[in-house]
């Protein structure tokens, strides 16, 4: 167990048919520029879940369902800064992708999403879900 500071962060990967969203970070923000599945850091008291639809509402301004969960990865930051990121299978159920802070957000499939520049954290759920080739409909079970 690291002995480090560790921040909770969710994460939605979110699909529509075979296509995953991802949305680019701003400029203002560490690993500026890089894409990654929409989320952010949980608040006091809140659960990972809870935390995702929450960031997803305020940053995307769209309902998702979630319909399970990918193992946490673990990320050491170059401030010394562990991150434990809980990634959420979704689905869009409701709105349009309207970026609140995002600079841009793209449908990519997995093999799509693999040429793109994407944060660290992200590369490992990435690779769980190339692995388990899970197909849409198996999110609904």
């Amino acid at each position: 167990m690291p002995t480090a500071p560790l921040l909770p962060v969710s994460c939605a990967v979110i699909r529509r048919g075979r296509h995953l969203l991802l949305v680019q970070r701003p400029l203002h923000k560490a690993d500026a520029l890089k894409w990654e599945f929409p989320g952010g850091k949980l608040e006091p008291g809140e659960t990972p879940a809870q935390c995702v639809l929450r960031e997803i509402e305020e940053e995307l301004k769209v309902t998702i369902t979630l319909r399970g969960y990918l193992t946490p990865v673990m990320r050491l930051l170059l401030d010394g800064t562990y991150v434990r990121l809980y990634p959420f299978l979704a689905v869009l159920m409701e709105g349009e992708v309207d970026l609140q802070e995002h600079l841009d957000s793209r449908w990519v499939t997995c093999e799509e999403a693999a040429l793109l520049d994407l944060c660290e954290g992200d590369r490992p759920i990435l690779a769980l879900l190339q692995e388990a080739e899970l197909e849409a409909t198996d999110w609904f079970t």
